[in-house]
């Protein structure tokens, strides 16, 4: 009869150690999972900067292409929407120490915005002023850009810090 109980035993105790392995491993696996994902949105809030910077580039481009040849000189590149409201899901959700960038470079991207627009009059302007008007331009892509930048090291510091641990 002993020998029976040793049986059953040895079962509990092989059963309880085979559960322990694998819910440590189900762990270690759901470790890795989440680690992949927000490496992932790190990953894809890099990419939306860079897909910005590039629209930024165009419209830039095209703006004083508009200042210098008027309308006509404009072409379809810098008419893309701009991701702002993926990338501002992905600071909201995974990438929050980028909110503070951000906010500014949302109230700079609206300033910009304005004198953007000074352009659909340009061909009214004299070459005095289309030299200023594409001075502001030029300054405030290259804020734009500088923005972006720093978003993007950020992000970078943020995936260097989380692949540390």
């Amino acid at each position: 009869m002993e020998k029976e109980y040793i049986g059953l035993i040895g079962v509990i105790i092989g059963g309880g150690i085979a559960y322990g392995i694998n819910y440590l491993r189900m762990r270690n696996d759901e470790r890795k999972d989440k680690r992949k994902m927000f490496l992932q949105k790190l990953e894809k809030g890099h990419k939306t900067i860079t897909m910005i910077r590039e629209i930024y580039l165009h419209s830039f481009t095209d703006h004083i292409m508009i200042i210098n040849h008027g309308i006509e000189g404009a072409s379809k590149r810098s008419k893309k929407a701009i991701p702002i409201d993926d990338l501002k899901m992905l600071i909201d959700f995974y990438i929050p120490c980028l909110r503070p960038k951000f906010e500014e470079f949302e109230k700079y991207r609206k300033e910009y915005g304005k004198i953007l627009m000074l352009c659909m009059d340009a061909d009214k302007l004299d070459s005095s002023k289309k030299s200023k008007l594409k001075k502001m331009i030029s300054d405030g892509h290259g804020l734009i850009e500088k923005y972006c930048t720093d978003m993007q090291k950020e992000i970078l510091k943020e995936a260097n810090r989380y692949l540390e641990n």
